[in-house]
């Protein structure tokens, strides 16, 4: 039987994988502007820039452990099947959250794969 942390840490636990989504959001274009207005090092490889390939890392950075916050979060609310109603909440709030924000990060980080950086 699992069990959900209560207090503050579960506002956090809930809420973790939209700061990983908003962090990524600021960081892939925040990056990206502040690459244009100060340059970054000029190279080419496989069809992308430098600057998208440092976009690219960025991005995985926050992937995998959005990924991972989803897989454990999914595993706990396999493993609250009859636990209380509470505890079920937590768990399926947490893990929809989770879900909700790697598609969304999967979305905001899609186009730097394709987009020319500083036109």
């Amino acid at each position: 039987m699992s069990t959900f942390p209560r207090g503050p840490f579960s506002l956090l636990l809930m809420s973790g994988g939209l700061v990983v989504w908003s962090s990524c959001f600021i960081f892939l274009y925040g990056g990206m502007s502040l690459a244009c207005a100060y340059g970054v090092p000029d190279f080419r490889f496989a069809g992308l820039d430098g600057i998208n390939w440092l976009l690219v890392l960025l991005w995985l950075a926050h992937l995998v452990p959005l990924a991972l916050m989803t897989w454990a979060s999914a595993r706990a609310l396999r493993r609250a099947g009859d636990a209380d109603r509470a505890v079920r909440f937590g768990w399926r709030t947490t893990c929809m959250l989770n879900v909700v924000s790697l598609f969304g990060t999967v979305w905001i980080g899609f186009p730097v794969l394709f987009m020319i950086p500083c036109l």
